[in-house]
């Protein structure tokens, strides 16, 4: 008695089992069941793309960050908190500084740093002529955006 009990649990948990598996994730032809989830071998493609080419006037740059989670959209050095949305930014956010091989602030850049000790100031002095990608000036207000969003009481992001 005691093996016919053995042995009927043994076989409903047998049923039970191949009843919660996998059937692969497929679909049918009808297009009922799960979506089918695709998977393709990136370990030959290039991380790196050059072209010694003039650019294209007008043309379009298009970059791809591959990921498993979602995107935040956070395009902001502000409030980004993940490597995900730095990836997104770093081709079109230039430094505002020009930094040498030890990373530290040189003239050169975008903007000039003098740091004064003595009295504890900081003067930055924007370069002639920049412009935002639509065209628009960039001006003082911009950059003292930054340093008033990250020094707000209320800030509570990581920089």
């Amino acid at each position: 008695m005691k093996k016919n009990i053995f042995g009927m649990v043994t076989l409903l948990s047998v049923l039970a089992l191949a009843a919660c598996g996998s059937n692969g994730g497929g679909t049918d032809s009808s297009g009922g069941g799960n979506a089918a989830t695709e998977t393709e071998d990136i370990s030959s493609m290039p991380t790196e793309v050059n072209n010694d080419e003039d650019a294209i006037e007008g043309g379009t740059l298009d970059v791809a960050v591959v990921m498993d989670t979602q995107f935040q959209g956070l395009f902001q050095t502000e409030f980004y908190q993940d490597n995900y949305d730095f990836q997104f930014m770093q081709p079109s956010n230039e430094s505002l500084f020009l930094t040498d091989a030890d990373f530290r602030i040189v003239d050169g850049g975008a903007a000039n740093l003098e740091l004064d000790e003595e009295n504890n100031t900081a003067t930055i002095t924007l370069r002639d002529n920049l412009k935002w990608s639509d065209g628009e000036d960039v001006t003082a207000d911009d950059v003292i955006f930054s340093y008033e969003v990250i020094g707000h009481k209320d800030y509570t992001g990581i920089r």
